[in-house]
């Protein structure tokens, strides 16, 4: 994926994205006339429109950088701009482009001197709200404003201190507008290394009664996971569970056996391991190259374990690999002088989403956003 500013011929292609996104989301009825403002925020003026590009070359999501001016929703002064026309289209939802966006746009404003941002949305859109507060902005009820009868919207703000430039996510803009990532980056357009494989796959790693017991957040991880497992057969994604067999925990046993809370269906091939990698001395690749998975999404047990040996498993291997935050859970480790369950648990989400390399990319994404769509022909 790469972040860049939108090109004057693609204006009407990105006021569709806006309104197309806003309606999805029940955001914008068919009779209001803020469609036609939506198709041309920020075309002209002073403002920065940014857009982000697949690695099939399409646009996929756009974001827009208001300053402070007469028309200004939040902005109170020149040290503040707002954040508008949010939009992420639907088949890209729950791959991390809005949060792609979120960060350039924070690295477009600071190089430009704002020093807070504000944006608006609408009580019910609970998962951009989630992506806000993952991302530091707060809640200023002050602020929240009707801009029409019956819809409140709800504002939020982030102070962008000079450091923002430094942070793990440094965009830079080159010429001809493109915004990339500094570590790794070699003008590569990040998708799948994988040909002919758009599809993408839920993969459960370990959901054990031998492994899970007197894991950090237990029940709430399971839950979420069966939600995973909903989402996944719903939208058509294949679902692959990964059982774990060795020392302390032999097949058959009860430890061995997964966990009564999810259900797997009779369709669902199982891979079998003794590594932490799933991939090792397994068949998963071949599982998921005759399902046309280039897109993992991780969910399971054990986060410094066999998930974290996974994810980079299936990251060198070329695969696109999403790690859901709140759906991996591991034990207490402290008495071995480790630090808490929660701990290693909030590092591991921390790190995987700064993880980067040609080609790929690596997401943290937390249930609610996760999506299942393939990638467009």
């Amino acid at each position: 994926m790469m972040i860049r500013e939108v090109r004057p011929d693609e204006h009407a292609l990105v006021g569709e994205l806006r309104v197309t996104a806003y309606r999805a989301g029940g955001l914008l009825s068919e009779s209001t006339g803020y469609a036609d403002t939506l198709r041309g925020l920020g075309f002209g003026g002073d403002s920065a429109v940014l857009v982000a590009e697949d690695g099939y070359g399409r646009v996929v999501g756009t974001i827009t950088l208001e300053p402070f001016g007469p028309h200004s929703e939040l902005a109170r002064d020149a040290a503040e701009a707002d954040i508008r026309a949010f939009a992420v289209d639907a088949r890209a939802q729950g791959q991390g482009v809005g949060r792609e966006l979120l960060r350039a746009v924070m690295e477009h404003a600071a190089r430009g001197g704002v020093r807070t941002l504000r944006l608006c949305t609408l009580p019910a859109m609970k998962a951009a709200q989630h992506l806000y507060a993952a991302t530091g902005f707060t809640r200023t009820p002050d602020l929240d404003f009707e801009p029409a009868p019956g819809v409140a919207l709800r504002a939020y703000e982030l102070g962008l201190p000079p450091a923002v430039l430094s942070q793990g996510a440094r965009m830079r803009t080159r010429r001809g507008g493109h915004t990339e990532q500094d570590a790794g980056y070699r003008g590569e357009r990040i998708m799948t290394t994988l040909a002919g494989r758009p599809n993408a796959a839920l993969l459960v790693i370990d959901a054990q009664n031998g492994v899970l017991a007197a894991t950090a957040d237990r029940d709430s991880v399971l839950a979420n996971i069966g939600v995973l497992v909903a989402r996944a057969r719903t939208e058509g994604a294949p679902v692959i569970w990964v059982q774990h067999a060795g020392e302390g925990l032999p097949r058959g046993s009860e430890g061995w056996q997964l966990v009564p809370e999810v259900s797997r269906l009779g369709s669902e091939p199982v891979v079998h391991k003794g590594y932490g990698d799933s991939f090792e001395d397994t068949d998963l690749e071949e599982l998921l190259a005759r399902r046309g998975v280039g897109r993992l999404v991780v969910a399971g047990a054990q986060s410094d374990a066999c998930v974290r040996a996974t994810i980079h498993g299936a990251f060198t291997r070329g695969y696109d690999v999403t790690l859901v935050s709140d759906a991996h859970t591991t034990g207490d480790r402290t008495a071995d002088g480790g630090p808490p369950a929660g701990e290693v648990i909030a590092h591991t989400n921390l790190y995987w989403s700064y993880q980067s390399a040609p080609g790929r990319t690596a997401h943290t994404v937390p249930t609610p956003e996760v999506s299942f769509a393939p990638y467009p022909n």
